[in-house]
């Protein structure tokens, strides 16, 4: 196993909070999903969060660290949003922040098993950006009279898995 620096194990350890906040923010909204496609998208990210979580505590483990408990506190700032759509763009912005995240931390040299994760966490979180993008395109902006700004999202045969309609 290559040897990881301090301040990687910090920064896989602000990682693993900011993941468990997204987790916290992605289960908050699943109770405004309004179709059975938005249902089915939110529990995806929520799992993938989830996934992304353990993944996280075991790397810090295994390298020597030691997982805090603590969350960020994006789920708070999320659900202060009015609608949600606001409430998807402030969640996907931060989600695409840890793509940039994880990029950073893979120009590093890492070993083969904490690389092989961060990659396949960044292809995880990279396709939920995509898919989040193309929910919030399908989302009447708030104050368009579209009472919470959920207008139409997600129907018409637009397909969670897939991001095809």
């Amino acid at each position: 196993m290559k040897l990881v620096d301090r301040d990687t194990v910090e920064r896989l350890k602000g990682l693993l909070e900011t993941e468990r906040a997204a987790a916290a923010t992605v289960s908050g909204l699943i109770s405004m999903a309004t179709t059975p496609a938005m249902d089915k998208l939110f529990e995806k990210l929520r799992d993938d969060e989830a996934w992304s979580c353990a993944g996280l505590t075991r790397v810090i483990k295994r390298l020597g660290g030691k997982a805090s408990h603590d969350t960020g506190d994006v789920a708070q700032k999320v659900q202060g949003r009015p609608s949600l759509r606001e409430r998807l763009i402030l969640l996907n912005r931060g989600q695409a922040g840890v793509v940039k995240r994880l990029d950073r931390l893979l120009e590093q040299e890492l070993d083969r098993e904490t690389g092989g994760f961060l990659r396949q966490m960044r292809s995880l979180h990279a396709e939920n950006v995509h898919l989040c993008e193309e929910l919030i395109m399908t989302l009447t902006p708030s104050g368009a009279g579209r009472g919470h700004g959920q207008g139409e999202g997600m129907q018409g045969g637009w397909d969670a898995r897939s991001g095809a309609g």
